[in-house]
């Protein structure tokens, strides 16, 4: 009985200490609150980019294969919009962060005028985005982008399926 009661004893104390030799990778409320915060820096200098048409500060917050994959298109999609009416991208939540890599929820709006075979339309999207981010030396990037749902409206009516650019 006695030795059992030791054993129980020296587990009751050597569990805490297990956790604190192989500790469980749980951002702390300072670590999440900073990630949010340089997140939130990196999407308006991208807002600020995109509403001003300068694709590379938007590809600044871009991480380098994805700008590489998106460059093309990006300036293809952005040579079509004549006026960008509003551009809106902001987070809703942070739904996960370890180490040097966040998922982000973001909630977008963007509107402008876009030109098509010698009329122009007004197009609006909105919706919802998962981003996956990483932090690199010169900080917080963009690595990936999961639509989680949305609508685009052209001259405000719906289309069948959202108006497919990076930019959105």
């Amino acid at each position: 009985m006695r030795i059992h009661l030791v054993a129980t004893f020296a587990l009751a104390l050597a569990a805490p200490l297990a956790g604190a030799c192989h500790p469980v990778a749980r951002p702390t409320v300072a670590v999440r609150a900073e990630a949010r915060f340089a997140v939130a820096q990196a999407i308006a200098a991208a807002n600020a980019a995109q509403r001003d048409r300068d694709l590379d500060g938007y590809l600044a917050t871009v991480d380098a294969e994805l700008a590489a994959s998106a460059r093309a298109e990006l300036a293809r999609d952005w040579a079509t919009v004549t006026a960008i009416v509003d551009v809106q991208r902001k987070i809703a939540e942070v739904s996960e962060v370890t180490g040097d890599r966040a998922v982000v929820i973001t909630e977008l709006r963007y509107e402008r005028r876009v030109a098509r075979a010698g009329a122009t339309d007004h197009v609006l999207t909105t919706g919802r985005q998962e981003e996956r981010w990483v932090r690199r030396a010169d900080g917080w990037k963009l690595a990936a982008v999961k639509d989680l749902g949305g609508e685009t409206l052209v001259n405000g009516r719906p289309v069948a399926a959202p108006v497919a650019t990076a930019a959105n």
